[in-house]
């Protein structure tokens, strides 16, 4: 990654909280603090930071999706955050963003790829509508990461995301000594760990636990 890259890539990642502070606060009319938004920006900025150097040594395009992707999860994630809903802007931009990689860099679209979305979509969906474990907002969410990553790779974030998920309600139930199992936990924010830890570090870990 070059440096006018990263910087534009910084840039992005910066920008993406304060507009999706600003589309909520028109499309819902709420007031969203500023030092909200100062935070994820923060956090964003870090993330690509602490991402840079395995990023550089990706292929151009992967590069581009990984920069697309990581701004689709800080919207979802923000959102999730600040109003509990996980918007179909999030769904558009990662499409539009898969769609514009395969025109630039020349490469066919996948059909498997689109065969792993519909299957993940249908096989999530048939899960909420028996178990309620999630929301339909995560289910899109997910749905559009698995454009971006393989198969082993969906898995392994959507372990990570639910590791994660337990142990911040465990540490609340030490914490407190109790727990209310009917609060709605923001999901989005352990799915894009997950999906970012899967989408830099995964196929080292799986070949580190297989070989």
């Amino acid at each position: 990654m070059s440096i006018i890259s990263f910087i534009l890539a910084q840039m992005i990642y910066a920008l993406t909280p304060w507009l999706t502070k600003w589309i909520l606060q028109k499309r819902y009319q709420i007031l969203i603090p500023r030092i909200d938004s100062l935070y994820f920006c923060l956090f964003s900025v870090a993330i690509g930071f602490m991402t840079a150097s395995k990023v550089q040594q990706m292929l151009l395009e992967q590069q581009f999706l990984f920069v697309g992707l990581l701004a689709v999860l800080l919207i979802a994630t923000c959102a999730d955050q600040w109003t509990g809903l996980i918007p179909d802007l999030c769904i558009y931009i990662g499409l539009i963003i898969y769609i514009i990689s395969k025109f630039i860099f020349l490469t066919n679209i996948s059909f498997d790829e689109f065969i792993r979305f519909f299957a993940i979509t249908s096989l999530l969906s048939f899960l909420i509508s028996w178990t309620r474990c999630m929301g339909w907002g995560d289910v899109k969410l997910l749905a559009i990461s698995s454009l971006f990553i393989d198969g082993y790779i969906f898995i392994l974030a959507l372990w990570l995301a639910s590791m994660s998920t337990f142990i911040m309600i465990l540490i609340e139930w030490i914490r407190s000594k109790s727990v209310d199992w009917k609060a709605k936990i923001p999901f989005a924010p352990h799915l894009s760990m997950g999906i970012i830890c899967s989408y830099i570090y995964g196929y080292q870990w799986l070949s580190s636990l297989l070989y």
